[in-house]
């Protein structure tokens, strides 16, 4: 019933959103919206129009199920489910849009049903959510579960659910895994015996999910015996072992191989995040490869009025993954600035492997003023072009370098590098070597496009007071 009842609820929801979003595309396609974007097209006739709705609601119709939209969202932040919305939004209207240019011009106007569509399914959603959340705060629409095991994430799951009523969620008892028999559970949850009496506490309990929660001293045979009573029973089960609840590193669920497999990975957003992250990198380059012409005229001028060298310092670098790159930089050194390092680590500014001095003999006077503005970057925006790099992101390391690291100091490398980070505005050769890992660290497991955002702003008054040496 209560299945049947969600079934009910979630169909229910689907149509109002494709009304919203038949909606949407109608007001895309009235005079205002056509005045407001300065289009004087004939308005295309009705049928034109019940046509590229239905391929747009068809459109949202598979990629919000693909990506699990209607899904239940008792435990689901606001943040997480607008995101979700976004990105399935962006997907169906881009595909809807493109098929329907296949055959005929498009009778709406993109970006007023993108905003409408958006607008009008968010409220929604907010209204939804609210009222459910209201009706589970008072005992409505709740869901029994009982966990299994006694690991961390039993003890934080009962906590969250008997804080948090609007989830309505009840966990009304638990049982033990083999081997956690002295281990603490939760004061406020009702023990229900070991393992082996699961059928029994289903039954009597009247449970719609079992949370299975094993400690890491539980074998997997016992995880998997607990599996399929579940399974022979029926009963909608969840899987939420300690080891999946690392300090660094997200976890997701998926398959490889055909198989159903657990993956983890640096907590560095979803693949619309990083998808917008790249087209800003792309964006940025190109703007910054225009607006910078004029200054790789002059340095190119400089660089060989100056030694008549190279005028580009070439170096390979350890990229994302530990994939190597060329990296690219204004020669600011002469040309045997390399066979001199050796002769000058004694004078090195920096602790760890990194090599630093602040006044270089190498520096050649021309190449002095490119760094104290840091113009000897610039050619690195062809990096970034080429994806070798991003605009924002840890400073790419020569091999050197990662070849000397600590384990833990590899995950600098597990994104991809950039041209400033938190180290370039936050104090460069004034702190140490780990302290410039740890900031790193930061950018990792911190990182959003709002953060992006403030690194480049902040870089702005670096490069104008040129401080970049």
């Amino acid at each position: 019933m209560l299945r049947a009842q969600n079934r009910l609820l979630h169909f229910g929801i689907l149509g109002c959103d494709l009304a919203l979003i038949a909606g949407a595309v109608w007001l895309g396609t009235t005079t205002w919206a056509r005045t407001l974007v300065g289009d004087v097209s004939e308005v295309a006739p009705p049928e034109t129009l019940l046509y590229q709705i239905a391929v747009v609601c068809v459109a949202w119709v598979i990629i919000a199920l693909r990506k699990g939209f209607y899904h239940s969202k008792r435990t689901q932040r606001l943040w997480s489910e607008f995101v979700q919305l976004l990105e399935s939004w962006v997907m169906a209207l881009a595909a809807g849009s493109l098929v329907i240019a296949f055959g005929k011009a498009l009778a709406f106007q993109p970006m007023v049903t993108f905003l409408a569509g958006l607008g009008g399914v968010s409220i929604f959603r907010l209204l939804v959510r609210a009222s459910l959340r209201a009706l589970r705060a008072h005992g409505y629409n709740y869901r029994r579960v009982i966990l299994v095991g006694r690991g961390n994430a039993a003890k934080q799951i009962a906590e969250n659910m008997d804080s948090n009523p609007a989830y309505g969620i009840r966990v009304v008892g638990s049982c033990w895994m083999p081997g956690e028999e002295a281990l603490d559970t939760s004061e406020d949850v009702l023990p229900l015996g070991d393992a082996s009496t699961l059928c029994d506490a289903v039954t009597s309990q009247e449970v719609d999910s079992v949370i299975v929660t094993p400690s890491v001293e539980v074998r997997a045979r016992d995880v998997q015996r607990v599996l399929e009573r579940c399974d022979v029973a029926g009963v909608r089960c969840f899987y939420a072992p300690d080891f999946l609840h690392l300090k660094n590193l997200s976890s997701a669920s998926g398959s490889f191989g055909g198989m159903p497999a657990f993956t983890f990975g640096s907590k560095l957003g979803s693949p619309a995040q990083l998808a917008i992250k790249r087209a800003i990198d792309v964006v940025g380059a190109i703007v910054g490869l225009l607006v910078a012409l004029p200054v790789f005229v002059a340095a190119a001028i400089a660089i060989k009025i100056y030694d008549r060298g190279p005028l580009f310092f070439r170096q390979e670098r350890i990229g994302e993954g530990g994939r190597r790159f060329y990296f690219y930089k204004f020669r600011s050194m002469c040309t045997d600035a390399e066979s001199q390092k050796a002769s000058l680590a004694a004078i090195n500014e920096l602790d760890g492997p990194v090599f630093k001095v602040k006044k270089d003999p190498r520096v050649t006077p021309v190449g002095r003023f490119l760094r104290k503005y840091s113009l000897d970057e610039l050619p690195q925006l062809l990096n970034v072009l080429r994806g070798d790099m991003s605009l924002v992101g840890p400073r790419p390391p020569v091999p050197d370098e990662v070849a000397r690291y600590s384990w833990w100091q590899r995950r600098r490398i597990s994104v991809r590098p950039g041209l400033t980070c938190v180290w370039q505005v936050s104090g460069r050769n004034k702190v140490s070597f780990e302290q410039w890992m740890e900031m790193d660290m930061f950018y990792i497991d911190n990182w959003s496009l709002w953060m992006d955002f403030k690194l480049m702003v902040k870089t702005m008054p670096a490069l104008v007071k040129g401080t970049g040496m």
